[in-house]
Parts: structure tokens; sequence; C-alpha cells
């Protein structure tokens, strides 16, 4: 029993492909953090009955989303799975240094950029590692549909605690362009830009309101592309925003971006474009995170 477990074992590791990067010369640091979370995991999971069966509902329901949701709940919010302690701990680490920035806010914007380049790659590592982990440990999980549900819940659990403090760390490395689009808001109130709004545009910018409160960023792109079809013209264009020409929706935009009275809006654009896994950046959600930095790239850049 012992040496069928321990074949078992072997063939699964093999997932990640360690002799033969090692062989090629293309192994990395985050290879063994994989391979030693795995196992760490796959040791764990042998003693947990319920994740056992909820492993097997998924084996023989692998497009069953409540079961995929279950599974994934199960141990992500677990403090005594090792892929939840190995959050915790990463999450530790990168407020750590975020703290770098946050501690000094009146650093030279370029030294809180460094930290943000710094913070946002080793994120983006992070979750790459618990995915392919999640995945090795579950094979049902590396459908499409499932990879997608894998990543947005993976990506909802790793910001809750960070994502307030990587803002405030982007907004310190951006001061020049906060600074520039606040002017522009206030010129746009003082030419009274609030009184020529439509319905949909207020709607729109209790949106834009509303995506300063989230912290996932699938939530956040959600909330986009539901600003960008709001201001849509034609009813096919608010099905398929992609649709929507941007010289039509750049001033609509721009208008629902000084009325919002949100400077920080420019420190969030940035965070959802940092973030955006790239399975989203050709889509609807690209397109319309895209907009919105454009939209406040023009507004930081000429008058209203």
């Amino acid at each position: 029993m012992r040496e069928t477990k321990f074949i078992i074992f072997l063939l699964k590791i093999r997932k990640f492909k360690i002799q033969e990067k090692l062989q090629n010369g293309k192994l990395k640091e985050c290879d063994f953090k994989k391979q030693q979370l795995f196992a760490l995991s796959l040791q764990f999971n042998q003693n947990n009955t319920w994740l056992n069966q909820l492993a097997n509902d998924l084996s023989v329901y692998p497009n069953h989303e409540k079961i995929v949701r279950e599974l994934l709940d199960n141990i992500l919010t677990d403090n005594s799975q090792p892929v939840k302690a190995t959050i915790n701990h990463m999450q530790e680490k990168i407020n750590t240094l975020l703290d770098k920035s946050l501690s000094n806010p009146d650093a030279d914007p370029k030294e809180h950029a460094l930290i943000f380049e710094e913070a946002s790659n080793i994120i983006k590592e992070d979750i790459n590692i618990i995915q392919d982990v999640l995945k090795a440990l579950f094979e049902p999980l590396n459908t499409d549909r499932n990879a997608c549900i894998t990543s947005e819940v993976v990506h909802h659990i790793y910001f809750a605690p960070v994502k307030h403090n990587i803002v405030a760390v982007i907004r310190n490395s951006i001061k020049d362009v906060e600074k520039e689009l606040s002017n522009r808001i206030k010129e746009g109130f003082e030419e009274g830009i609030n009184f020529r709004l439509t319905e949909s545009c207020k709607e729109a910018i209790t949106k834009l309101h509303y995506l300063t409160t989230l912290h996932n960023p699938y939530d956040m792109f959600d909330c986009t592309v539901h600003i960008i079809k709001l201001l849509a013209d034609t009813k096919f264009e608010q099905k398929h925003c992609t649709s929507v020409g941007a010289d039509d929706l750049l001033p609509r935009l721009c208008q629902v971006v000084v009325s919002s009275s949100l400077p920080s809006i420019c420190a969030e654009a940035t965070f959802m474009e940092t973030f955006m896994p790239s399975m989203k950046a050709l889509g609807e959600e690209g397109y319309a995170v895209t907009m919105l930095q454009s939209a406040i790239a023009h507004l930081s850049n000429s008058a209203v």
C-alpha cells in the first residue's frame, strides 16, 4: 500500500518536470517551491476525508462549478492547509515589502515605483505557484473553464489583505499623474461638467466608486466592463463592449472620470492592468481597462 502511494506521488511530482528543467538549465527557485508545496499538500490531503470526497465528486462531475468552488474554498480558507498557510506567508512578505514605501511616502516616486515593480513580480510568481500546485493536485482543475475559476478564487484570497497597501504604493509612485487628474477634475466642476450628465453616466459614476471598494481583480474587471457597456449607444454594443468605438467612448468615459472626483482611479486602473491574467487581456476585460487607462492619460495630458 505504501509502495503504491509512493509510486503515485512520484508520478504526480513529475508534473513540474524538475529533472527535465535541471538538464536544460531552466530550473528556477519557484519550481522547488511548487514541488515542496505539492508534496506537503499531498501528504496533508490523504487524511482529509471531506476533501477526498470533494476530489472524488469533482472527478465524477468535472464541469460542476459548485463542486469546483467548494473544493477551492475548502483548501484556500483553512489555515491548517499547506496551500493556505503558504498564501498567508506570501501575504506577510508582500506587506513587509510594501511597508518600505508606506513608511516613507515623501520619497522619490521612482523609489516607490521600484518597490511596486518588485512586489508585483513576486505576487505574479506567488499566484502562479499556487495555481500550478492546485491544478497538479486536482486534475479536473486543468480544463479552461475550471482553470479560470481557480484563478479567480486564488486572486480573491490572495489580494484580500494586500490590495489596499498595493494601491497606496501605486499612488506614491504616480503622484504627478494623480495631481494632474485632480486639476482636471477641479476644472471640470468649475465648467459645470456635472450638469451635463446623462442617467447612464450617473450610473457609471456610481459603479466607478464601487470599483474602488473591490479587492479581487476579477470583480474589478467585471465592474469596468459594466461601466463601458453603460456608456454604449446600441444594444449590440451593450452586449459586446469591444464593439464600442473608441472615438465615441473616450469623451463619455472622460466625463465620467472627471465627474466621479476620484483621482485615486489612476492607481486602481494601474492595479487592474498590472494583475490582469493573460486569459483576460485579449477579451472585453482587457479592452475595458485599456479604455479607462486611455481616458486617464487623456485627462492627465490635456484640458477637459
